[in-house]
C-alpha cells in the first residue's frame, strides 16, 4: 500500500494511503468518493511528475543532497532561455593527472581549439587532453548547468598554486582530496588562488557518460518556454 495519487486543494500531494483505484489511479478513499461524484470527463488531479521523469530522464543520485535536487527540479521545470543558442559541451583532462579520473566539463560558443589553449595557459602550459565534444544547435548553457548539477555529488572545488592544485570536494569543502598536489603547511595555502576552478569532477569516464549522454540528447531538443 502506498500513497495517495491526488493533490490537495492546497496543492500538496494528500499523505493518506491509497485504498482505491479511480480510473487507474491509487487514491484514498475521501478522493475516490469526490472523484466519483465529478462528471465522467472531469480531469483527474494527480501529483505532478517530477521533470526528470516527464523528459525520460533518470532521476539524480541521492548523493547529491536534497539541496541540489531541488535546484535540478527548478531548472528542469524552468527549462532553456529563448537566448540559449548553438555551442560545444567539451570534457578534457590535464595529463599530469591521467590516472585520478578527474574531468573538467565545460562548454563554449567559441573554436573549440581555442578555448583548450586558453585553458593551457591557465594551466600554466600543462598538457591538455580533451576527451569528447559535443555539439549542440541549441541549449549549450542550460545543458551545461543541467550536467553539473547531476554530477554535484562527484564535483571538486580545485585551488590551483604553484605546484599544481589543492582539491576539495564540492559538498565537503573540508575534506582534502589526498592525491598527492595537497598543501601540507599553513604557509603554502597563502599560495591558494582566490578564485577556485569549479567545474571539475572526479568519477570514471564511463560513469560521466551514462549522466551526460542522455542529458545532451534530450535537453538539446527542449524548447524555451515564452
Amino acid at each position: 500500500m502506498g500513497q495517495c495519487d491526488f493533490v490537495t486543494a492546497k496543492g500538496t500531494q494528500c499523505t493518506r494511503s491509497n485504498t482505491k483505484l479511480f480510473k487507474g489511479v491509487p487514491c484514498c478513499t475521501q478522493h475516490y468518493n469526490v472523484a466519483s461524484k465529478k462528471s465522467a470527463d472531469a480531469p483527474i488531479t494527480t501529483k505532478t511528475p517530477e521533470p526528470w521523469v516527464s523528459l525520460q530522464l533518470s532521476a539524480p543520485f541521492a548523493s547529491n543532497g536534497s539541496k541540489t535536487i531541488q535546484k535540478i527540479r527548478r531548472k528542469l521545470q524552468s527549462g532553456p532561455k529563448a537566448t540559449d543558442g548553438p555551442g560545444t559541451i567539451y570534457i578534457y583532462s590535464i595529463h599530469s593527472e591521467s590516472k585520478l579520473n578527474y574531468w573538467k566539463i565545460g562548454m563554449t560558443e567559441r573554436d573549440v581549439d581555442t578555448r583548450m589553449n586558453e585553458w593551457a595557459t591557465e594551466h600554466k602550459n600543462k598538457k591538455i587532453v580533451l576527451e569528447r565534444t559535443f555539439i549542440v544547435k541549441q541549449n549549450h548553457a542550460f545543458i551545461e548547468r543541467v550536467i553539473h548539477l547531476y554530477l554535484a555529488y562527484c564535483r571538486m572545488y580545485r585551488y590551483p598554486h604553484k605546484s599544481g592544485f589543492h582539491s576539495t570536494w564540492y559538498l565537503d569543502p573540508d575534506e582534502i582530496i589526498n592525491d598527492g598536489q595537497q598543501l601540507t603547511s599553513t604557509k603554502n595555502h597563502e599560495l591558494v588562488a582566490r578564485r577556485k576552478h569549479v567545474e571539475w569532477f572526479c568519477a570514471p569516464i564511463e560513469k560521466i557518460y551514462e549522466v551526460i549522454k542522455p542529458i545532451i540528447s534530450i535537453c538539446a531538443k527542449m524548447k524555451s518556454k515564452k
